[in-house]
């Protein structure tokens, strides 16, 4: 499970498909060097879900694409290891990479607009999959393969929807063909960043649900990383909370969301509107995230938490268990 994390080296192990161990992540940019990902540690179990959540800045998207080593240019992975499936991705090589990327290991993205060429047809897209990475030829395979795969995410008329250009298609049913493009090589990862939130409620309501099929069908393990507290509490096994660039709180979903320890979830969970109770105005977390080129001394959020102490701005907190979790906080326990 992601709880499985501490302060001291991650062993790979037979039941976890990813381990991060004191990861750190930087941007080398004009205004300095950011940190955008700085000293984290999490594990994922073999079909497990996993939420990701924090506010914009957290650091949790560059945290997805350095799974694949899908970085920008300007960033770099300056400490610590991925183990994928017993292979620590920041060793190997390009090549080793590019065979794991789409068969192992996918993605889906925010905006199915840009994950899809426009000139294609979203059958032929879905199929490079299967030419490039599992080397099948035969043009028939290929066909039925894809149309197993748009069925298997309730495309209507799959075999028509094959030949349909992205343009032909509403943003849900961009996002199925994204999932089916995904799941067509039976990854054992697939990390899903932000997937429902350019989309409608009532589709990702629906989404949600074939997320979950997914999992129990296949016993694909997910790494699903939103801003939504709500969405990740509902799809996800355990929660890891990220706040500029650390994880402040890690643990089973159930617990991080209904009784969370570390202040800055808590206001995340206060932030999330609720149908049963009748308020003027939704909560907000007052201040603003920190500039990760010149963070805060000691906690990262002492700045913007209601129950700061002087050693919060003057001591960084260890990342310790307390009762069935892991939590980063001075005052927490």
């Amino acid at each position: 499970m992601g709880l499985h994390v501490q302060d001291r080296s991650v062993q790979p192990g037979i039941g976890n498909v990813l381990e991060v161990e004191n990861l750190r992540i930087y941007y080398y940019t004009d205004i300095g060097v950011v940190r955008a990902v700085d000293g984290v540690s999490f594990s994922i179990g073999r079909g497990e879900i996993l939420g990701v959540v924090g506010e914009s800045g957290s650091g949790k998207s560059t945290l997805g694409l350095a799974i694949g080593r899908l970085l920008p240019n300007n960033a770099r992975i300056v400490d610590g290891r991925i183990v994928f499936d017993g292979r620590d991705i920041t060793r190997i090589s390009e090549d080793e990479l590019r065979k794991i990327r789409g068969k192992e290991l996918a993605y889906i993205f925010q905006d199915p607009h840009r994950s899809l060429n426009p000139v294609m047809v979203v059958g032929d897209q879905a199929g490079e999959v299967l030419y490039y990475q599992f080397n099948v030829r035969s043009k028939h395979t290929i066909l039925a393969r894809v149309i197993e795969a748009f069925r298997k995410v309730r495309i209507s008329d799959a075999d028509k929807r094959y030949h349909s250009y992205p343009h032909e298609l509403s943003g849900g049913m961009k996002q199925r063909v994204v999932i089916a493009t995904a799941l067509i090589g039976r990854p054992k990862l697939i990390v899903a960043d932000e997937p429902t939130s350019a989309l409608d409620v009532t589709i990702q309501r629906q989404l949600i649900n074939l997320l979950m099929d997914i999992r129990e069908e296949y016993g694909t393990s997910i790494m699903l990383i939103s801003h939504d507290l709500g969405v990740v509490s509902e799809l996800s096994d355990s929660v890891s909370v990220m706040y500029a660039g650390k994880i402040v709180e890690l643990g089973r979903a159930d617990a991080v969301t209904e009784d969370p320890l570390h202040p800055y979830t808590q206001a995340l969970v206060r932030s999330v509107p609720r149908i049963d109770e009748a308020v003027e105005s939704l909560y907000s977390i007052p201040g603003s995230p920190p500039n990760l080129a010149n963070p805060p001394a000691g906690c990262r959020f002492h700045p913007r938490c209601p129950y700061a102490r002087e050693i919060c701005s003057r001591e960084e907190p260890p990342f310790r268990k307390i009762g069935d979790r892991y939590v980063a906080c001075h005052l927490a326990g």
